[in-house]
């Protein structure tokens, strides 16, 4: 069995996986990011993290090594171009350092391409010829297939999807604008209302708890918004929506399809939008 070294650099960690052919997650690990850490400490962390797990499945039997991170990335893929949650970052040669450090080839991928890329090849997203994919964790992403492939419209993707904006008098979002899906939906801002780290609402949700349902299904509204404003830019056939929010299951997701289908057009109105 061969597989490939997954590395996903978000805002607030990295996320690692030995990844068989299949798509089955045979090792995984978790470290730290944070938008002010330096892109060299960040790299020896990975380094670190990623050996034992090479070292388990067998180095020789990787392939190489796929890296998505959160941004805009540069038309070579080989480094981040723009993103206000990983500052540091920036212009920093990503995939050339890792491919130093961990002595394999590696191609850098924008993090919502490659969660579209696994969902059409193994997930939610089988079988559709016009994808659209967004996630929702410490920021907001997305990213369109056609036929599998990425479209690279602006960043490196399909544009900030989730940066269209949703609320007229809605908070300052990092990206300088104002009432951005991110800035109403982006996990800061829901801990702050709910004054509960992300985890600690979902295991509330899981106990039925009735304010956890409700922060989950005014999220889910603002979604359903989101992907309403959208429908028509992008004609997909299907949405799908991950990223570590998704996990609220249900309550999310059934104020998601409501709000869609109240507010978009009737061709569109019963879209599917699956979960991740």
């Amino acid at each position: 069995m061969s597989g490939a070294l997954g590395i996903d650099i978000g805002g607030t960690d990295v996320k690692l996986a030995v990844v068989a052919d299949h798509g089955e997650l045979v090792e995984t690990a978790r470290i730290p990011t944070g938008p002010d850490r330096d892109p060299q400490s960040i790299v020896a962390d990975i380094a670190a993290a990623s050996a034992p797990l090479a070292a388990r499945f067998g180095k020789r039997r990787l392939r190489g090594v796929g890296i998505a991170v959160a941004g805009f990335i540069d038309r070579d893929r080989s480094h981040l171009e723009y993103n206000p949650n990983l500052r540091r970052l920036v212009g920093f040669p990503l995939r050339a350092a890792i491919e130093e450090v961990l002595d394999m080839p590696a191609t850098l991928e924008a993090d919502s391409n490659a969660q579209a890329i696994a969902e059409y090849e193994f997930g939610a997203g089988k079988g559709a010829s016009r994808l659209a994919f967004y996630s929702l964790g410490t920021g907001v992403g997305g990213a369109v297939l056609l036929d599998g492939a990425p479209l690279r419209f602006f960043g490196g993707c399909a544009g900030d999807m989730g940066h269209v904006i949703i609320d007229f008098d809605g908070p300052v979002c990092a990206c300088g604008a104002r009432g951005c899906l991110e800035a109403v939906v982006g996990r800061s801002r829901i801990e702050a209302r709910a004054g509960l780290p992300i985890k600690d609402l979902l295991s509330k949700l899981r106990e039925s708890n009735t304010e956890a349902m409700r922060v989950f299904e005014e999220v889910g509204r603002s979604v359903g918004l989101a992907l309403a404003s959208t429908v028509q830019l992008y004609g997909p056939d299907r949405y799908v929506v991950g990223g570590g929010l998704s996990l609220a299951g249900g309550a999310l997701f059934e104020a998601v399809r409501n709000t869609f289908r109240q507010l978009a057009a009737p061709p569109f109105r019963d879209l599917e939008i699956a979960q991740a």
